[in-house]
């Protein structure tokens, strides 16, 4: 990949941790149009936990203006009788699904209860587009790729794949799987902290 396209890919997705951002800022607080005009302390953590290298203030304020504009024409964010952005019931859902992400990185238990979490899909060709999504989602989420439609989890996310299931309208296509053991799963322990015995 040239340059200019890595350029490119970096700033749609810092484009991305912003928006996430508003949306999961939204979900606490519920409709503020300062949120979007100045800025505050609980914005720039978010911001800060979305993107490990945020720019200065005054550009992040910016961005984010920015953003909640990307938002409202994407159908996540729309204004209140008052002029004040609130989440539609697409923001809704899309918050939502950013907080079980946190969620699953937060809550991961103190011991490894030796169970692996497998997710394997069937996604039509004709739906490729929903299976890029699905990958990079499962990829965000810290899932590792065994095979191309096998991912695995060490720790409890059936919430988080429910929804994953849902929101992609995948049904059957998608299949939630605990298993007491993999075959060769050295590399795997490693990729996520476990201890080997």
């Amino acid at each position: 990949m040239g340059k200019i396209e890595e350029k490119a890919k970096q700033k749609t997705k810092k484009n991305a941790h912003v928006q996430d951002a508003i949306l999961l800022y939204f979900r606490t607080v519920g409709a503020m149009a300062a949120v979007i005009l100045s800025p505050n302390p609980t914005m720039y953590k978010l911001l800060r936990q979305m993107d490990p290298n945020p720019s200065g203030k005054r550009n992040a304020t910016h961005r984010i203006r920015e953003a909640a504009k990307r938002l409202e024409a994407g159908g996540l964010l729309k204004r209140d009788h008052k002029g004040q952005f609130v989440l539609t019931r697409k923001g809704e859902q899309r918050s939502v699904f950013l907080e079980s992400m946190q969620n699953m990185h937060m809550m991961k238990p103190r011991h490894w209860d030796e169970k692996w979490r497998i997710v394997i899909f069937d996604v039509w060709e004709r739906r490729r587009g929903i299976r890029q999504r699905l990958r990079a989602l499962l990829e965000k989420a810290g899932f590792v790729r065994l095979q191309d439609s096998v991912w695995v989890y060490p720790y409890p996310c059936e919430e988080f794949v429910a929804f994953i299931r849902a929101d992609l309208r995948l049904g059957p296509g998608m299949l939630y799987i605990i298993a007491e053991e993999i075959e060769h799963d050295r590399h795997l322990k490693e990729h996520f902290g476990i201890p080997i015995s």
